[in-house]
C-alpha cells in the first residue's frame, strides 16, 4: 500500500510538472526558435541553404526536445534528493529518501515558473532575438546588469545562475523541509547551503572548467 501511496503522490506531482515544462517548450519550438530566428541569427554566416537545412533539422527531432525535458527532470530532482540524503545521512537526521524525493519535486514548480517567465519575456519585450541574445538572457539574474561583448564565455553560466529564482529555491526547498528535519526554518536553510549550496557550486565550478578547457 505504501509503495502505491508513493506512486500515487508522485505522479500526482511529476506528471503536470513534466506537462508544464513540455508546453513552454512546445511554445517556444513554435513561437521564438523561428526560421526567421535562424536567418537573423546565422544570415551573415551561413548560406541560405545551410540555414534551410539546419532548421530541417531541428524541426525533425523536435520531439526529441519533449523527451529530453521529462529525462532531465528527473535526472535533476535525482540528483538534488541525493545530495539532500546524503546531508541527512551525515547529520544523523532521519528523513526517508522518498519525502526528499516529494519536496524536491515540489520545489521543482519554482523554476517552471521561471522558465515561463523567460519565455513570456523574450516572446513579449525582446526586440531582434537572436540565437546569442536566447544563450545569454536569464530573468532576473545578474547576467541582466552586463552586455554580452563584455562577458568571458566561462562567466555566462555562473552570472546567469545568480539570480532570484534560484535564491528563492533555496528559502522553499528550507521551508518544505524544516518540519521534516524538525529544525528552524534558519537552520534549515543552513542544511539546504550546506548540501544542496555546496552541491551547487562544485557543479558550477566543473561546468567553468568544461567551457575553459573546450575554448582554450
Amino acid at each position: 500500500m505504501a509503495k502505491i501511496r508513493f506512486k500515487n503522490k508522485f505522479w500526482s506531482i511529476f506528471f503536470p510538472l513534466s506537462v508544464g515544462y513540455i508546453i513552454i517548450t512546445f511554445l517556444s519550438n513554435k513561437f521564438i526558435l523561428t526560421e526567421d530566428l535562424y536567418y537573423y541569427s546565422l544570415g551573415e554566416q551561413l548560406t541560405l541553404g545551410k540555414i534551410e537545412e539546419l532548421f530541417y533539422t531541428q524541426s525533425k527531432f523536435e520531439w526529441l526536445s519533449y523527451v529530453f525535458v521529462t529525462i532531465s527532470i528527473l535526472i535533476k530532482i535525482s540528483i538534488t534528493t541525493i545530495v539532500l540524503k546524503t546531508g541527512v545521512i551525515l547529520s544523523s537526521l532521519k528523513v526517508k529518501f522518498k519525502k526528499l524525493f516529494h519536496i524536491v519535486l515540489q520545489a521543482e514548480f519554482l523554476f517552471l515558473a521561471a522558465v515561463f517567465i523567460r519565455l513570456y519575456w523574450m516572446y513579449f519585450f525582446m526586440d531582434n532575438l537572436s540565437l546569442t541574445s536566447l544563450g545569454y538572457f536569464q530573468p532576473l539574474s545578474v547576467i541582466n546588469f552586463f552586455k554580452s561583448s563584455e562577458i568571458e564565455s566561462w562567466l555566462v553560466y555562473p552570472l546567469q545562475l545568480v539570480n532570484l529564482f534560484e535564491l528563492g529555491y533555496w528559502f522553499l526547498l528550507a521551508y518544505l523541509l524544516m518540519n521534516h528535519i524538525k529544525k528552524s526554518f534558519w537552520k534549515s536553510l543552513e542544511f539546504v547551503l550546506s548540501t544542496y549550496g555546496v552541491a551547487l557550486i562544485i557543479w558550477v565550478v566543473f561546468v567553468v572548467f568544461l567551457i575553459l578547457n573546450i575554448s582554450s
